[in-house]
Formats: C-alpha cells, sequence, structure tokens
C-alpha cells in the first residue's frame, strides 16, 4: 500500500521574524512540529521541513551541506542559512552581486564566506551580522578553504592561475602569499590537516605548507606536482584514506595524501568531468555515458572495477552502511543497495528542485517548489516514527 506525504499541507514556522535587516535575517521561530505516525521499512520520513523565506519570483538554485548548517543559494542573489539540526532558519544574507560569478559558499571556524569574481563577504556564523566586506586585485575562479583568518582560494592574473592565501581580516585585498601555477584553478582547495591540497586546470594537483612550502617531492612536476594526462575540471576530494581526483585522462585517482602517489585508479574510459564524492567506504563519480559508479575505496586491486554502475542515475545524495541515495534523471530518489546495486525502492514524487551532497551521514537534503528546505530521513528498519515524504515505490532491479 502507497504511503503518502503532502508537503505544504501542514503547519509550518512563520517567518515574520527572518527580514533582511542590516544584510542579515533576524532569527526566525522554530518549525511547527508535525504530527509523526510509525513510517513503513522502505520508505522516507521528514524529519524537518523549514519555509526558507525565497522570494515568491525567486527560487533555489543551490544546496550546500555542512557539519552543522546548510546554506541555500536563491537566483535573486540571496544566500539561507538554516541549522541542519533544528531545521531552523537562521539568517538570509545577500550575497555579493556585480561582482562576478559567485562561487559556492565556505565555513572557516565562525564564519561563513561568500567569494564571487572580484569581492568577497563575510558574516558571522553566530550573530549573521558582516564582518567584512572587500573587493580582490584579481579573479577569483573557485571557492575556498581556511583555517582561522588564513583562506586559500583559486585565483587568475594576465600571466596564469595562482593559489592565494588571504587575510580575512584584511580589507584590501592583498594576499599573505602566493603560489604560481601555469593554469586556472577552478577546483576548490581544500585544507585537510594542515596541508592545502589544490588542483589546476592543467592536470596538476599540488600539496603546500599553510607557509606556502611544498609537501610533495614527485619528480612529474618542478614543484613535486602529481601530474595527470587530462585536465581535471570538477572538484577534488580529500578525507582520511587519500586525495580523490577525476581527470580527463579518464581516470578516478586516489592518491597518498603525504607524497602523492597513486593507491590506486579507476579507469573508466571516456573523460570524466564530474567530481567525485566519498563516504566512509565508496567513492562515487558520475561517469558521462555511462551513469554514476561506485567504487569501493578501502579495499581492491590497483586498477579497480566498480561495485556497480547505474545508469540512470545522475547524482549522488547521501548514503549509510546499508543503501546509497541518489537522484535519478526522472528527478526521483532511488535507494540503491549498497555492495550489490539493486534498486530496492524509489521515490514517485519528481518535483523537488535542488538537491545538496551529503557525505556526512544518511540525510538527504532538497527543496520544493514552495521555497521550502526538506531533511529528508530514509527508513531503512523497524521502529521509526515520522512524517512521510515520499511516496514510494518498491523495487527491485540491479545496477549494472
Amino acid at each position: 500500500m502507497k504511503q503518502h506525504l503532502w508537503i505544504g499541507l501542514l503547519s509550518m514556522a512563520t517567518l515574520a521574524g527572518a527580514t533582511l535587516t542590516g544584510g542579515c535575517a533576524t532569527k526566525a521561530p522554530p518549525p511547527a512540529t508535525p504530527t509523526f505516525v510509525p513510517v513503513a521499512v522502505n520508505n522516507f520520513a521528514r524529519t524537518w521541513t523549514v519555509a526558507l523565506g525565497i522570494d515568491k519570483s525567486a527560487k533555489a538554485t543551490d544546496v550546500y551541506v555542512f557539519d552543522n548548517l546548510i546554506i541555500v543559494y536563491a537566483d535573486d542573489a540571496t544566500s539561507h542559512v538554516v541549522n541542519r539540526q533544528s531545521g531552523q532558519l537562521m539568517f538570509i544574507h545577500p550575497l555579493p552581486t556585480h561582482s562576478g560569478t559567485l562561487h559556492a559558499p565556505a565555513i572557516v571556524g565562525d564564519k561563513i564566506i561568500y567569494p564571487a569574481t572580484s569581492s568577497i563577504k563575510i558574516y558571522s556564523v553566530k550573530s549573521g551580522k558582516i564582518i567584512n566586506d572587500f573587493n580582490v586585485p584579481f579573479a577569483l575562479r573557485s571557492s575556498g578553504t581556511g583555517n582561522g583568518n588564513n583562506f586559500y582560494i583559486g585565483a587568475d592574473y594576465p600571466n596564469g592561475g595562482r593559489l592565494e592565501a588571504l587575510d580575512l581580516n584584511r580589507i584590501d585585498g592583498l594576499p599573505r602569499w602566493e603560489a604560481y601555477t601555469n593554469a586556472t584553478i577552478r577546483s576548490t582547495p581544500i585544507l585537510y590537516q594542515g596541508i592545502v591540497f589544490v588542483a589546476s586546470q592543467d592536470g596538476k594537483v599540488r600539496a603546500l605548507s599553510e607557509e606556502r612550502g611544498s609537501v610533495w617531492s614527485l619528480e612529474d612536476y618542478h614543484d613535486g606536482a602529481f601530474q595527470t594526462a587530462g585536465a581535471i575540471t570538477g572538484e577534488i576530494r580529500v578525507d582520511e584514506t587519500a586525495v580523490y581526483v577525476a581527470s580527463t585522462d579518464s581516470k578516478l585517482y586516489a592518491l597518498n595524501r603525504s607524497n602523492g602517489k597513486i593507491k590506486w585508479q579507476y579507469i573508466s574510459g571516456v573523460p570524466l568531468h564530474s567530481s567525485p564524492m566519498t563516504s566512509n567506504d565508496t567513492a562515487y563519480i558520475y561517469v558521462d555515458g555511462q551513469g554514476l559508479t561506485a567504487i569501493n575505496k578501502l579495499e581492491g586491486a590497483y586498477n579497480r572495477k566498480p561495485r556497480w554502475i547505474k545508469s540512470n542515475a545522475t547524482m549522488f545524495l547521501a548514503d549509510d552502511d546499508k543503501y546509497s541515495y541518489v537522484l535519478l534523471d526522472s528527478n526521483q530518489v532511488a535507494a540503491i543497495e549498497k555492495t550489490t546495486g539493486v534498486q530496492k525502492f524509489v521515490s514517485t514524487r519528481n518535483d523537488l528542485t535542488a538537491f545538496g551532497v551529503n557525505t556526512k551521514d544518511g540525510l538527504v537534503y532538497a527543496t520544493d517548489p514552495k521555497g521550502n528546505l526538506l531533511q529528508i530521513k530514509p527508513v531503512v528498519k523497524q521502529g521509526v516514527v515520522g512524517e512521510l515524504v515520499l511516496d514510494v515505490r518498491p523495487l527491485e532491479v540491479a545496477s549494472r
């Protein structure tokens, strides 16, 4: 028997307190508590829904998942900051305008950072108020990463790309130091355990200390960079196991963080343009013409074989110990058995508008056409109480 959730018929928190004031939103009341019921296994339950306060003439475009916050961009140049645990709308921030391309937000300590091509805006995580707003004398090409007041971001000059180390307290935008790269850096640098990992579009991956020293000493390039045989057009991923890099040379590389040498590689046979994502035991990569590919990142041969390839899946959303949750090309959410690739259940609802990638746990985040953000919990065992959010159709379909 089908289970139904009717989103929008339930009482939600008013946005009366979430008006734009002094560049940020005042705190809004928490979402109203819905009526919860037992939820059948192999289903989806809503944990919370929050109205984002997006103008009726605008729509949500991007959902970014952080440890404690969800940040949603709307196409009217606003950012909507939500507490990930409670679902409370905290702030609405005006984004940089007339500053070129807007990049993904970054959270560094107690700062929310919004970089655009020619400017950066910084807000307080605690108060929502603006801390700094400055222009930069170069073109920013990526989002950034940082620690304290140090912020690392990719930039362009007329004579080539550079990794910029900025001081977030300065107002002139001048860097503490720069590291020259031959090509543009469009992949967000990642700071992990005191090392800045950065990839440039000419296929080079570098590891630098926070004071610009080269960590790797590979012979591929004069500064010890790892060299792929193609361009790097997507983001890189760094976790406790490796540095994950996808290249148009058709390979997904897992590099040793300490020395930059290849731990293992996956050869797709076609140029890779997408960004790899990793959970605790799996690496995911979308392969053009093939679909979403899942690879065991912890064990296997040097030339890895995929666990499965889901030909009609376009995006990894989240996973847990049992299932991978993916977006299908029909805009439906499906649960894929993690080890076998068997599709166990799929939503019939297909009107959600923007999805976030969550590598931290099994929760799915999406916006609906009414400007609400939903936290969705897949129900994979008996005894879960919640509110149904997606009309689910069970399936037993194996991916190739």
